[in-house]
């Protein structure tokens, strides 16, 4: 099993697409409780709160969450995918 490394994944972040509305503003959902000065590159991520939601990407475009395994939240594939 392949562990997860921050560089590779933000490597692939410049090729997704959100699987609803086709656009390049994908962003990486962080979750977890966060330090007070916690700084965060928005361009890149987005803060998800401390209870895990329905996916690990982000549109900033049309506000759509999925998971980057080419399927919806729901389990359906990704229309663009």
């Amino acid at each position: 099993m392949k562990s997860w490394n921050r560089d590779d994944e933000l490597e692939q972040l410049k090729l997704e697409r959100c699987p609803e509305c086709g656009s390049e503003q994908v962003r990486i959902i962080v979750y977890g409780v966060m330090e007070k000065n916690f700084k965060l590159d928005q361009s890149k991520f987005v803060l998800g709160g401390c209870i895990v939601g329905p996916g690990n990407r982000y549109c900033a475009s049309c506000g759509n969450e999925w998971f980057n395994n080419g399927r919806t939240a729901k389990g359906q594939p990704a229309p663009h995918a």
